[in-house]
């Protein structure tokens, strides 16, 4: 069934926006690390030159679980430690080390290493966490919340080189094949490059994370939305993108979830009240997620 997308909220919302103002601090500050480490203009990302200009190290010896964490030497309530959906990085500031799971995707511990220099290279976190290390206090959640979202900036504009990665993918076609080439070249995830490709992207378009199917070829296969991204002039020309919660087995996204790799463009239409728009709907599954990205498109007039 070719999907037909109306005017809506976001199913489900990104993650809060970083005040401008903030946004431009972090900026400056990964720029700073990118310069200090000679990593812009190398590919991919130097990730090992970035960690030692932070002055910190990575102890691969280990891999995070349960019983290593009991086991550090200060407890895991002296250790700052962060996550992205799971704990699969942990930067202990006393030993300046930085503890992986080494059993996630080397782009994933990629960038949950670029997060963990973010909450010891941003100065605001950095005093914070060491006044809490030393005393009896701790972070309100809103504030910890508000760091994992900074660190996460960080890490962004740290591994896609601060502005370099939009330049390149201005040069190229708006596709989602491009994200993907892209992703190769800066050493990233395909779906935090495909994330960044939207957000930044001055086009309109819209990146669609999907869940893994559910259920049985006999009892119907179901896939769900986990997340909508929206580049601003989508949000902006369609006031975002209206999605069930759920996929039935005839519909173009749950066969973009079954298959591997690129499933082919297919025609769609974008509506905003009475007004229609043709767009193109893409597909890769990565075999940990499946990716969509969707644009509208401007069709030639038929000749009579």
């Amino acid at each position: 069934m070719v999907p037909s997308f109306p005017e809506g909220a976001v199913v489900k919302r990104s993650d809060p926006e970083i005040p401008e103002d903030t946004r431009g601090e972090i900026q400056e500050f990964a720029q700073r690390l990118l310069r200090d480490a000679h990593a812009a203009g190398r590919f991919p990302t130097p990730v090992d030159d970035l960690v030692r200009t932070a002055k910190l190290a990575i102890d691969p010896s280990v891999s995070l679980d349960a019983g290593f964490l009991s086991r550090l030497k200060r407890g895991i309530s002296e250790v700052v430690k962060r996550a992205v959906d799971k704990i699969i990085g942990i930067l202990d500031r006393r030993d300046r080390t930085i503890y992986l799971d080494q059993t996630a995707y080397k782009t994933r511990r990629t960038f949950v290493t670029l997060h963990e220099i973010g909450h010891d290279y941003l100065p605001w976190q950095h005093d914070l966490y060491a006044f809490i290390e030393e005393s009896d206090y701790t972070i309100d959640p809103e504030t910890l919340d508000q760091f994992e979202q900074e660190a996460n900036f960080f890490a962004s504009e740290v591994l896609f080189q601060a502005g370099r990665f939009e330049q390149e993918a201005r040069s190229k076609p708006l596709a989602l094949r491009t994200a993907i080439d892209l992703s190769k070249r800066y050493g990233a995830s395909c779906y935090a490059t495909a994330r960044r490709y939207v957000t930044t992207n001055v086009h309109p378009c819209a990146l669609v994370v999907l869940e893994p199917p559910e259920g049985t070829l006999t009892t119907g296969l179901t896939v769900r939305p986990r997340r909508v991204i929206c580049s601003p002039s989508f949000l902006e020309r369609f006031g975002g993108l209206s999605l069930p919660n759920t996929f039935g087995p005839s519909h173009l996204f749950t066969s973009f979830a079954l298959r591997s790799g690129f499933s082919s463009p297919q025609l769609s239409t974008l509506r905003r009240g009475q007004h229609q728009e043709h767009c193109l709907v893409e597909g890769f599954n990565t075999t940990y997620n499946a990716l969509v990205l969707l644009y509208p498109v401007a069709l030639p007039t038929p000749r009579r």
